[in-house]
């Protein structure tokens, strides 16, 4: 029996086309694969922060949204326990670190980058004040040169040293 050469190179190339295709995808998985493990560490964290800058310019855009926002911490200019800033160049976000955050002790002048719901609420700026009171003048006899103020923060559920 006479097997046609045609036919037997056909079938071999078919047999190592297929055979490139599952050592593609295999490679593909692989590569998809580190980068969600990347991704899961938060390497990209940095990459895909909102900037400071841009909720500076329009901090109504953000309110009720999950972001994410890197920078230096600071002290808050909100008064009460877990009220910081986080710096950048151009301004800074106040933020409110949950009790149940990962990180207990948290370092000044440090890198961060934390992830919550961007929040609004109301302040009250006193005169000769060290910082802004929560809610409305109203709420406070003294108001002599008071001023109610609206106070945008990132109510942090998540932080990661950047």
């Amino acid at each position: 029996m006479r097997i046609n050469k045609n036919l037997t190179c056909y079938l071999f190339l078919i047999l190592m086309g297929a055979g490139a295709t599952i050592g593609g995808i295999i490679i593909l998985l692989i590569i998809l694969g580190g980068l969600y493990y990347l991704y899961s560490i938060g390497t990209f964290t940095t990459l895909l922060s909102t900037p400071i800058s841009s909720i500076i310019n329009n901090p109504n855009s953000y309110v009720g949204k999950q972001i994410t926002v890197t920078g230096d911490l600071g002290d808050g200019a909100v008064s009460g326990t877990n009220w910081y800033s986080l710096y950048s160049r151009v301004g800074y976000v106040e933020v409110h670190i949950n009790n149940e955050s990962p990180y207990a002790a948290y370092d000044y002048s440090t890198n961060y980058t934390m992830t919550g719901i961007f929040t609004k609420t109301e302040g009250c700026s006193l005169p000769y004040s060290a910082g802004i009171n929560l809610g409305s003048c109203s709420n406070i006899s003294s108001t002599f040169g008071s001023k109610t103020i609206e106070i945008y923060y990132l109510n942090v559920s998540s932080v990661k040293p950047a």
